[in-house]
C-alpha cells in the first residue's frame, strides 16, 4: 500500500455550517468564508505533496490536528502539556474537522469521499498547530 503525506499549517477549521442569504426573491446558499478559505489551503498543500490523477480505489486516511496551547497556561503547565502529548478534548469536533478536510480533497485528491472505508482523526496539542493528513491507497490504483 502506497500512501501520500501532506501538512497543512495553522490551526486547523472545522467544517461551518452552510449560511443563506436572500438575494431578490430567492435564498441563496453559501459555505462561509473561512471554510472555503481552509479548504483552498488544503487543496494547494495536497497539490505541493502529490501530483497524481484522482486516485479511484479505496482509501484509508489518517488525519492528527494539532492545536496551540492556551497562552493563559503557565510555562510549566504548558511543557507538561507538550511533553505528555496530551489529547486536545476541547472544540472543534472531530468529526467537523474531518469533514472539512476530505471535502476539500473531494474531486481533487479522490473522486468522491465515499471512497474512504477507514478514517481516523485526532486531536492534540502542539507548539506548532498544524493538521497532519496520510492518505493510503493501493498501488495498482494510480
Amino acid at each position: 500500500m502506497k500512501s501520500i503525506f501532506f501538512s497543512i499549517p495553522g490551526r486547523p477549521i472545522p467544517k461551518g455550517r452552510p449560511r443563506a442569504a436572500r438575494v431578490g426573491k430567492f435564498v441563496k446558499m453559501y459555505t462561509p468564508s473561512t471554510t472555503a478559505s481552509y479548504e483552498n489551503l488544503v487543496k494547494v498543500y495536497y497539490g505541493m505533496a502529490s501530483k497524481l490523477d484522482p486516485l479511484t480505489g479505496a482509501l484509508r486516511v489518517v488525519i492528527d490536528c494539532y492545536f496551540p496551547v492556551p497562552a493563559s497556561l503557565s510555562m510549566k503547565k504548558t511543557n507538561a502539556i507538550l511533553e505528555n502529548k496530551t489529547k486536545y478534548v476541547k472544540m472543534p469536533d472531530v468529526d467537523n474537522v474531518g469533514k472539512c478536510i476530505l471535502d476539500a480533497l473531494n474531486s481533487f485528491a479522490f473522486v468522491d469521499d465515499k471512497q474512504v472505508y477507514h478514517l481516523t482523526v485526532a486531536k492534540w496539542f502542539s507548539a506548532k498547530p498544524r493538521a497532519d493528513v496520510t492518505i493510503y491507497y493501493d498501488e495498482e490504483e494510480e
